[in-house]
């Protein structure tokens, strides 16, 4: 790579970057940073230029960061080369929104306070970060390497030469030793259904719900015992209507604590709770007895509204969720300097 760093920061955070800059490039680490890019050169195409010719992508963060439209470009390139990225809290602040989303998991540098007298320190973290993901950074020139070794050597140094390992010792230095063959770990299947993720247990409160809805409304009478089809109706549709109330709340909570993406959360809840909606439909055809003009009326309206509404308690319930273990995650990963 052409450069170590490409140094993202905002423009009112010039005067830190600038030393952050010097500290580095004392140390031999290689920085691209915008005040490389020359006059009547296209801003953008710089940019592209110097992410893909660095190792890793340093963000200087700060408040304004949360509204830079420019570091979420600048990331997506970073991710989609697969460069190392570092972010370094230059204030009193957390990242917010996207940023949480993106950034929350990596390892940050805190900076702040007087992020403008800690340059120095930061270049070392940075320096030792660089080293210990794969990024070598050379801080010595080789003639000090060449004085380092001729100043240890006892034989130039006119100190008597040490005799030689026992025989033994040194067969057992020089015979190579047997790799350890690791035995691969076979890939675990996950026990846990994303859909439909009901459990035996959750019969108890879903029948709970089912008779209670009954009590609020008019009482046990309601359900139609003298009539089997009605009755099953009332199974399929009103259990259907209360799995789906369950469900809301439920999904969301064990697709969280399953660590599910939000792709795949989202795409499993609306499947599973198509199939209840299906079944809720069902149970009205049941209980109208297959007269489509009482079906497709007042009830598949409210169904469909319920619903909806159930929908967005799930999502906001699963985008709460997500935001705080975000927010620990950050916490948990900020190391100071």
């Amino acid at each position: 790579m052409e450069y170590h760093i490409f140094l993202s920061y905002r423009r009112s955070d010039q005067a830190i970057a600038r030393a952050v800059v010097q500290e580095l490039e004392a140390r031999n680490v290689r920085v691209w940073w915008d005040q490389m890019i020359e006059g009547g050169e296209d801003w953008r195409d710089a940019i592209v230029e110097g992410l893909q010719g660095s190792a890793s992508l340093v963000i200087l963060f700060s408040e304004e960061c949360n509204a830079s439209k420019q570091l979420k470009k600048e990331l997506a390139i970073a991710d989609t080369l697969d460069k190392l990225v570092v972010p370094v809290l230059i204030e009193d602040t957390q990242p917010k929104g996207h940023y949480l989303y993106e950034l929350s998991t990596r390892n940050w540098v805190q900076m702040f306070p007087k992020a403008e007298t800690k340059a120095a320190r930061l270049a070392d973290k940075l320096v030792s970060t660089l080293n210990g993901s794969g990024i070598p950074v050379e801080t010595d020139s080789p003639a000090d390497r060449l004085d380092d070794v001729v100043e240890i050597n006892p034989v130039a140094a006119g100190a008597p030469v040490p005799s030689a390992a026992p025989a033994s010792a040194r067969r057992e230095i020089t015979t190579p030793r047997q790799p350890v063959k690791a035995k691969p770990h076979p890939k675990q299947k996950d026990k846990h259904r994303d859909f439909l993720p009901f459990k035996w247990l959750d019969i108890i409160p879903i029948v709970a719900l089912f008779f209670g809805f009954f009590v609020m409304m008019d009482g046990l009478d309601d359900l139609s015992f003298d009539n089997p089809m009605e009755l099953v109706g009332q199974i399929m549709g009103i259990g259907a209507l209360m799995a789906a109330a369950y469900g809301a709340i439920v999904f969301p909570i064990r697709y969280f604590m399953r660590r599910r993406r939000v792709l795949r959360a989202a795409i499993m809840y609306v499947l599973s709770s198509f199939v209840l909606f299906f079944l809720f439909v069902g149970g009205l055809l049941a209980y109208y007895e297959g007269d489509l003009d009482y079906v497709t009326g007042e009830d598949l309206v409210i169904g469909l509204v319920i619903w909806a509404i159930m929908a967005a308690v799930a999502i906001v319930l699963y985008a709460i969720l997500s935001a705080a273990r975000a927010v620990r995650s950050f916490r948990k990963n900020v190391e100071a300097i």
